[in-house]
């Protein structure tokens, strides 16, 4: 990039087509790994009870206690360092899934694959701060894109083309050098535009002008909440600005903290309530909501868990992929509609009422677009409604309510599909055994 690269007067660097289609290919990368090793779980796990929440366990905690530390340090490794660790992560997270059969190595493997994805998410989705909002939605919808190709490749290679799950994991190892290619070719800024990019995003906090048309509400100093109305008529959360306002990264820690109490309600809580719950679906319930085969187009059981990743990645890749023409403000709505949508599969878990693996098919769409669109929907949000000098630092944190709510989600997880299982055994259902 050039320094005549224009800036828009909130200190954003446009959104080429080359850029979004850049940050669509990173969110791919970043997140295919974590999902085909979600839809392998019972695979990788084959010797181990097949419990699906052990997967989740390990793909998500590691990445959790990243994201609780690293938004607080992490400004001081170079975005360059970043992305050359994230990609080294993920190549040998395949490559120890595919070739170890030790179970506990498989696991630190995707644990290793947690980090990595959880390092990529946090620092592309804080290098997007620098950019036009649009690049949120290029990212979400790569991410969402990454949902779908992990499912459905893994499905192709293991069911359809009955490929093993060592020649599957190897095939597909060489994709996240993708991230490395769009990063350095088209992404990467130099040190002295980036430079100049903090210091025109520092005074465009300062400016009216960045308050109206790319921001609906600014973030400021932290001890003097307040709430404003944006031009949509929606309350947002929002803090005043003084002269006085410095960078999160020129703070004290406790100060840094301290910026986490403005973000909760708008961003931070609906991430982590809408992800426990379709988390707590996905690895918690639906593992025992199965139908005897005759009912259904698989040819074994355990292709009920394959097909139900495909369809819930097939809902999320849609409405991450939709902001830009259906957008959310209020992210709560998604959000409480997931806790309900976990409530009507918990039913069915106890007391078979639905008649068709079908219409689980159909519910568990409408699954993956609730968790979708709170995402992409937060993140865009959170990227016109906080000031410049705070959206990098913002990006980073709200990243906070999605791995805590996938934690909590996959310990959950463990003890309830265990307690579903023998629940429906002690009442004559016995499939969920059988698998």
């Amino acid at each position: 990039m050039s320094s005549d690269i224009p800036y828009d007067h909130s200190g954003k660097l446009p959104v080429t087509w080359a850029i979004s289609i850049a940050f669509f290919v990173c969110g791919v990368v970043n997140n295919f790994v974590y999902s085909i090793f979600l839809s392998a779980a019972e695979r990788i796990l084959e010797t181990s009870q097949n419990m699906p929440g052990i997967i989740l366990v390990a793909s998500i905690v590691p990445s959790t206690v990243l994201n609780i530390v690293a938004p607080y340090f992490v400004h001081r490794i170079p975005y360059h360092f970043r992305i050359i660790t994230v990609v080294l992560s993920l190549i040998a997270s395949l490559h120890i899934v595919a070739w170890v059969d030790h179970v506990a190595i498989r696991i630190a493997g995707v644990a290793l694959c947690s980090l990595g994805s959880g390092l990529g998410e946090l620092s592309l989705l804080m290098f997007s701060s620098f950019y036009h909002s649009s690049s949120v939605s290029a990212w979400s919808s790569g991410t969402g894109g990454a949902g779908l190709l992990g499912s459905f490749s893994f499905l192709a290679l293991t069911v359809w083309a009955r490929l093993s799950l060592t020649t599957a994991l190897s095939m597909v190892s060489v994709l996240p050098l993708l991230m490395a290619v769009v990063y350095f070719v088209v992404l990467r800024i130099p040190g002295p535009l980036m430079a100049r990019q903090k210091a025109v995003m520092k005074s465009a906090s300062l400016d009216p002008r960045s308050m109206d048309s790319d921001s609906d509400a600014g973030l400021g100093v932290v001890d003097q909440p307040a709430l404003t109305k944006s031009s949509t008529g929606v309350t947002t959360t929002a803090i005043m600005t003084t002269a006085a306002e410095i960078p999160p990264e020129e703070r004290p820690l406790s100060a840094r903290i301290r910026l986490l109490r403005p973000l909760l309600m708008p961003y931070i809580l609906p991430l982590f309530f809408v992800y426990w719950a379709e988390y707590t679906i996905n690895s918690g319930v639906n593992p025992t909501n199965l139908f005897p085969l005759d009912r259904t187009p698989f040819q074994n059981l355990s292709d009920h868990y394959i097909y139900y990743q495909a369809i819930y990645q097939l809902g999320v890749f849609i409405s991450r992929s939709s902001v830009r023409v259906f957008h959310i403000q209020r992210v709560w709505v998604p959000s409480a509609l997931q806790i309900v949508t976990l409530g009507v599969f918990l039913s069915h878990a106890l007391v078979p009422w639905i008649p068709s693996v079908w219409v689980i098919f159909v519910l568990i769409f409408w699954e993956g677009l609730l968790g979708g669109s709170t995402y992409v929907n937060a993140y865009y949000n959170v990227s016109k409604d906080v000031a410049p000098v705070y959206r990098e630092f913002s990006m980073g944190v709200c990243g906070l309510g999605s791995s805590v709510g996938i934690s909590l989600a996959s310990f959950t997880a463990i003890g309830l599909q265990v307690a579903l299982c023998n629940f429906q055994v002690d009442h004559g259902r016995t499939l969920c055994q059988k698998k």
